[in-house]
Order: C-alpha cells, then structure tokens, then sequence
C-alpha cells in the first residue's frame, strides 16, 4: 500500500514537473521568434541608418546644394540659358501621325531584287 501510494505522489510530482517544463519550452520558443523578429527589425534599422547617412553626405557638398538651388529657383551661371516647359505640353504625349497609305511588307529577297533592278 505504502509502495503504491509512493508510485502515486511520484507519477503526480513527474506530471506536474513535465506540465512545467513544456510550458517553459513553450515561452522559450516564443522568446526566439520575438528574438528573431528583433533582430530583422535591427539589421532593417541600420541599413536605413547607413542610407540616411550617405544622404547627409550628400546633401552636405556644394555640388548638391548649386544643383538644387539651380533646380528649385531656376537660376542659370552666366551665359546659360533656362527654358522653363510648361506643365500643359509636359503632360502631352507625343502621338505619331498615322498614315494614310498601307504599309505592306516586302520579303527582303524582293527588297535586295529592287536595289540591283532585276
């Protein structure tokens, strides 16, 4: 009796025990994928960091700052132009007039026939 009631608080402890240990595994598996998750978000943020820095680099040099300038208030050096287009003829698109008469294809052996006359 004693034996068996042994092997019971036994079996109950070992449950118990497992019930606990699989929950544990459990929250370590979630913990990885939000480990995971983190680290994807990280690698993400310094890349964008590094793109925005070369964009600072950029914007730092006076060869982007003439261009904008020159872009945004349309300023010319001395003996340049500025032809401002239009918004309205921007926005046409360029149509090739059909043509009236049939184009017909030739064979090229009849093409090279025309070129000799013969």
């Amino acid at each position: 009796m004693k034996f068996r009631l042994t092997a019971y608080i036994l079996l109950i402890v070992s449950l118990l025990v497992s019930i606990r240990l699989i929950r544990d595994i459990l929250k370590l598996r979630s913990a990885d994928e939000r480990l995971a998750t983190a680290e994807n978000e990280l690698n993400k943020a310094q890349i964008e960091q590094m793109n925005l820095k070369q964009s600072l680099d950029k914007v730092g040099t006076p060869e982007w700052q003439e261009t904008t300038f020159r872009n945004t208030l349309n300023l010319a050096r001395p003996g340049e132009v500025v032809v401002i287009v239009p918004e309205a003829i921007r926005q046409i698109e360029l149509v090739k007039p059909e043509s009236s008469i049939p184009i017909t294809e030739i064979p090229n052996w009849q093409k090279w026939r025309q070129v000799f006359a013969l």
